[in-house]
């Protein structure tokens, strides 16, 4: 993550005193379709960072029940809990990404214009893992 931060800005960033992080959710990979299984036997990235490839098996399949648990009950269930233990200076400004994150998807306006009311970013994926 790049954040540029003028000298005021600066100054008014260490006078705040530590509030709850913002966690902003990008579930891009989630519907993508080339990012997760819908099938076994299926070619999909490995989200190691290396470039590398995953063949699909039945249990790698991110199926609509999966997709929802995932991001009805088990993502909101870990923010709720990082939230409540984690308290930071909060960014002003937008917080802009370096667009760079591996085999995720960083939507361009991340790393332009940058994301709202955000002090960390977690891109989440599904795909097989052996």
């Amino acid at each position: 993550v790049v954040q540029r931060r003028s000298a005021e800005q600066e100054r008014q960033f260490r006078a705040q005193s530590p509030q709850p992080i913002r966690i902003v959710i990008s579930t891009e990979d989630l519907t993508t379709s080339s990012q997760y299984c819908s099938a076994a036997g299926q070619s999909r990235p490995d989200f190691r960072g290396t470039g590398g490839t995953l063949t699909c098996g039945a249990d790698d399949v991110l199926t609509t029940t999966k997709r929802t648990l995932l991001t009805n009950t088990i993502i909101p269930a870990a923010l709720a809990r990082l939230q409540a233990h984690i308290n930071v200076n909060r960014f002003t400004s937008n917080l802009v990404t370096s667009g760079s994150c591996s085999d995720m998807t960083v939507p361009a306006s991340h790393s332009s214009t940058g994301v709202a009311n955000a002090d960390y970013v977690l891109y989440v994926a599904a795909g097989p893992i052996s």
